[in-house]
């Protein structure tokens, strides 16, 4: 039945976000490994790791990575979520991923927090969500 198909397809989606979420942590972790803090103390590794400054210092091949990385979100949330079929809630949510996503990086000392990426990420994933939609 029609009811079926759309249950179907839900968890479909469900899946492919899963193994999205999955990969995109297990790339991550593999690609980067520990950021080396040569002798710096936690806190100095942390600064070291974050730039609060948009597109301070970054190369065209990390706006293109930054820019995609995220865009499956875009289509992916909003099938799995219905209720992140409205602008607000869609955006409210993709910036909490992402900025969690980056946190956990940077606390963990396997990547940076870099505005530029988030901006980046957000505008990829937003893109596809509005194409979309």
């Amino acid at each position: 039945s029609k009811q079926e198909l759309i249950q179907m397809k839900k968890s479909t989606y469900k899946y492919l976000l899963t193994v999205y979420l999955i990969l995109m942590i297990f790339i991550s972790y593999i690609n980067q490994g520990i950021n080396n803090i040569g002798g710096l103390s936690y806190f100095e590794a942390i600064c070291h790791s974050t730039n609060l400054i948009p597109l301070y210092n970054i190369s065209i091949k990390q706006c293109i990575i930054s820019f995609v990385q995220f865009m499956p979100l875009g289509y992916l949330l909003p099938r799995v979520f219905s209720k992140l079929n409205s602008n607000k809630n869609f955006i409210i949510s993709l910036f909490i991923i992402i900025i969690i996503f980056k946190l956990v990086k940077l606390l963990t000392l396997t990547g940076y927090f870099d505005i530029s990426s988030i901006l980046l990420g957000f505008v990829g994933s937003f893109i596809i969500y509005r194409i979309l939609k």
